[in-house]
């Protein structure tokens, strides 16, 4: 038998006794729900349907643009610079 295995082998009562727990009986359904993530069991929503105010943002800022046929680098900016938390007092630079 190679040496570290064997001396993983000589922790184990150590390391179990350290935990309080058997490192067999980590295949049970108890230790399965104990271990277990309760995050991975939520059906999340990775697309959800944008709210009514920004769909009409965005239907009005595209109406705009096909009127002033241009068309803006991001689809929703900011146009008010005072407003903006990043300026200060003296302005955007």
């Amino acid at each position: 038998m190679d040496r570290d295995i064997k001396d993983s082998l000589s922790n184990l009562p150590v390391a179990e006794g350290i935990v309080k727990a058997n490192w067999n009986d980590f295949g049970t359904e108890e230790s399965k729900e104990r271990w277990s993530n309760p995050a991975k069991k939520v059906l999340y929503n990775f697309a959800p349907e944008l709210e009514g105010n920004i769909k009409d943002s965005q239907k009005n800022l595209s109406d705009t643009e096909t009127n002033l046929k241009h068309k803006y680098k991001l689809s929703l900016v900011q146009l008010d610079a005072e407003s903006d938390p990043i300026c200060n007092s003296a302005g955007c630079t």
